[in-house]
């Protein structure tokens, strides 16, 4: 190949930022401690025209490339990683090495590709001088996860030092895993609502079988629109027509959670902040609410409207933390789409509870329409302007308003 050809083939590699890459992969993961001194050493002896030591070095790391391709182990990896941990909690992963060739498997060790930037790694466990056919070695990984998400985790790989310990060659791998981090909680206390059972149309064949088990009344003539399963044949023969059973109505408690997912414009900390405390006080109320005789609707107002169901066996709070731990910010105001998609159900709803990162019209409006079809409301807005806390509070004597930081110390256990 000419100059000409690979000049070129070097100035497309670095337009696209291949080499760069390539240099700092092999930099972070490749070498270890031990290799990035002889690197940087070999840069000091260059700038003094120390080319025999120079030459050594560059000979030491020859020798462990050649000799870790002539000496390949034979070795399977079985990996274990939890599936999910709350925030500010740690993941601890467990790997279990086994040489499956027929010699012995010298230094060891696992080590991770880069992992995601939200995500912090522990040191990685001390390599295992020799590993004889048939032997399993078990290692111990930890990964602290400090903030919410869904993360996809790179595949673990087994890796050995050998011969001279100075760069880390990979041998096997896991399979990459997702892991959900979900919201930290400060568990409610009390929750400060009238709540009332309210009739529900179609009762248990449209809430997924929740609610007050029917009571048998009699017996009336059938009706168009009546549902043929309740036809009584025994009073249709005895009365000459169509009859049908009548059952009691059905009355239940049913709620409406919605979280609002809107956050400044602003970039930083205090953004993030707002929408953490948002998910961390909408995972409190569902826990709290979750354990009372209610069915719970909770939507997600955002970028797009989402709605989930939980409580009296309709789902589980895990369900519902997995789904705020993948929850993305938006930018603009929801809560004229959401006002129009949740004002058909509010008359089935016993009460609205709002989790609020702002005040608006447009929010004013969803309380406004709660009240309207009989429903007890109650908003939190969750925001450190004190000037919006306050017009909030002023403008509905049942909006409460709390800071980030009251939220994430856990000073809010009652609402």
């Amino acid at each position: 190949m000419n100059p000409g050809w690979m000049a070129r083939l070097y100035a497309i590699a670095l337009h696209r930022g291949l080499l760069t890459r390539f240099v700092v992969y092999l930099w972070s993961e490749r070498l270890t401690d031990a290799g990035r001194m002889l690197i940087v050493a070999g840069v000091i002896l260059g700038a003094f025209s120390l080319y025999s030591l120079l030459l050594l070095l560059f000979f030491l790391g020859f020798v462990s490339v050649v000799a870790n391709a002539l000496y390949r182990p034979r070795v399977a990896l079985s990996v274990h990683v939890p599936e999910k941990t709350i925030a500010g909690g740690r993941l601890t992963c467990t790997a279990v090495l086994t040489n499956v060739g027929l010699r012995n498997a010298y230094d060891m060790g696992i080590a991770w590709t880069r992992l995601p930037r939200a995500l912090r790694s522990g040191a990685p466990p001390e390599a295992v001088p020799v590993l004889e056919p048939g032997a399993q070695a078990r290692f111990s990984y930890t990964i602290a996860c400090p903030h919410r998400g869904v993360y996809a985790l790179p595949a673990l790989r087994a890796v050995t030092l050998y011969p001279f310990a100075i760069a880390r060659h990979p041998r096997d791998h896991g399979h990459m895993q997702t892991v959900a981090v979900l919201p930290a909680y400060t568990p409610l206390t009390e929750v400060n609502i009238d709540i009332s059972p309210r009739y529900q149309p179609g009762g248990i064949s449209l809430t997924s079988h929740v609610g007050e088990s029917p009571e048998y009344l009699g017996n009336r003539p059938y009706r168009p629109g009546d549902a043929l399963r309740h036809i009584d044949h025994r009073a249709w023969a005895r009365l000459g027509e169509p009859a049908v059973r009548e059952f009691q109505e059905e009355y239940y408690c049913r709620l409406l959670l919605v979280v609002d997912t809107q956050v400044s414009r602003r970039w930083g900390r205090r953004r993030d902040a707002e929408l953490e405390a948002v998910l961390s006080l909408t995972a409190a109320l569902t826990d709290y609410l979750s354990k009372g005789e209610f069915v719970i609707d909770i939507v997600l107002a955002g970028a797009s409207v989402y709605r989930l169901r939980t409580g009296r066996h309709t789902g589980q709070l895990d369900q519902v933390l997995e789904i705020l731990a993948a929850v993305e910010p938006a930018t603009a105001d929801p809560f004229g789409a959401a006002n129009e998609a949740l004002a058909d159900s509010l008359a089935q709803m016993s009460a609205v509870v709002m989790v609020l990162s702002r005040w608006s019209d447009s929010r004013q409006a969803l309380v406004s329409l709660a009240r309207d079809a009989g429903c007890a409301v109650k908003a939190v807005v969750v925001s450190d302007d004190a000037q919006a806390a306050a017009a909030a509070e002023s403008a509905d004597a049942r909006v409460t308003a709390v800071t980030p930081e009251q939220v994430r110390a856990g000073q809010v256990y009652r609402l």
